[in-house]
């Protein structure tokens, strides 16, 4: 995906824009803990001077236009990141398309004979449409959790270094569950991908039987499971069903393949939940203990009350970090099926 993305260049924009984009978001959370700090005495940050706030207007002017530079340079840092990520989606899509769809025109005749057509409409749909947009939504989510992951785990090491003793052992079950997880969950999302080409196979088998199907195709259809935007126009072979009176096996054959297919769907989001669960206990740790060592030793710690608010702040989102990033991990893994089948 990054070879088609743009190479090295790409993967050096993404790291440089998204340290950016973090570094701004943490330096405006600090300016915000020092305004914080600097009610009734003055303070020095980048070489200047500012009042206490209690000078009165004069003094808030003063934060507030720092805070809104920081601000600005955050919006623009955050926008440019984006859009070098987007970009970057959309061209590995563009290219990978035009590769794909080159080899199909020119596929000889044997090709065609012994590939079922379901296969290569199932490459032609839903592959394509998890090129274009499911793994450009994952990839960016995935480059943007990695970089509030590595932030949170810097920003509560350098506020607070005792919490690298607890940081480590979460951080080593962490990856030990996530190891776990993805044995079952690239295998899901494989099966989930084998198990719709019958189904697509089967819709382009019949035309008239709509309606003892409907059922069927509203949930195939809500599930996102495929496209079936083809049904009411590229199926063939229903006179042939009706002529042999097999409307019966089609029907059934048809539901056996969707509950199929749904199985292993259902099974992948059982996997998530599986491992969010586990994510969000071993994250609460991180707050306890952050919160035993302020309480307990701010005393030796000597730690600002700007900073404290941040470490229990990072602290407490910690779950969400970790889910966050895992999620973006699993679904870009998962995604990269559709990569291997084009």
């Amino acid at each position: 995906w990054f070879k088609y993305a743009g190479g090295a260049w790409f993967v050096t924009l993404a790291v440089v824009s998204l340290t950016i984009d973090r570094g701004l978001y943490v330096m405006n959370e600090w300016w915000l803990a020092s305004w914080a700090t600097a009610v009734s005495n003055s303070i020095n940050r980048f070489g200047v001077t500012f009042a206490p706030q209690e000078e009165g207007l004069s003094a808030q002017r003063d934060f507030v236009k720092v805070y809104g530079i920081i601000l600005v340079a955050s919006s623009i840092a955050t926008f440019a990141r984006s859009q070098i990520i987007i970009q970057g989606g959309a061209r590995c899509s563009e290219k990978m398309f035009y590769d794909m769809t080159t080899r199909v025109v020119r596929a000889p005749m044997s090709y065609f004979e012994t590939t079922p057509m379901g296969r290569i409409l199932n490459r032609l749909t839903y592959d394509v449409e998890i090129l274009d947009i499911t793994l450009s939504q994952s990839m960016t989510m995935l480059i943007i959790a990695t970089g509030w992951f590595v932030t949170g785990i810097v920003l509560q090491i350098t506020i607070l270094p005792w919490n690298v003793f607890v940081l480590v052992p979460i951080l080593a079950i962490y990856w030990l569950l996530l190891l776990f997880y993805r044995k079952s969950a690239t295998d899901l999302q494989r099966l989930d991908a084998v198990s719709r080409s019958p189904v697509q196979a089967i819709l382009s088998e019949g035309k008239n039987h709509y309606k003892c199907i409907k059922f069927q195709l509203f949930i195939f259809t809500c599930i996102n499971v495929a496209k079936i935007s083809f049904f009411f126009s590229g199926m063939d072979g229903s006179s042939t069903i009706k002529a042999f009176g097999r409307i019966k096996f089609f029907e059934d054959q048809f539901k056996n393949t969707l509950d199929g297919n749904t199985s292993a769907m259902m099974n992948f989001l059982a996997a998530q939940r599986w491992l969010g669960v586990r994510f969000q206990i071993i994250g609460s740790f991180v707050v306890l203990f952050a919160g035993i060592f302020v309480v307990a030793y701010n005393g030796v710690l000597m730690i600002d009350t700007g900073l404290i608010a941040m470490l229990i702040i990072w602290s407490a989102s910690f779950p969400l970090l970790l889910n966050f990033f895992s999620i973006g991990m699993a679904e870009t893994e998962a995604c990269m099926t559709s990569v291997e089948r084009v």
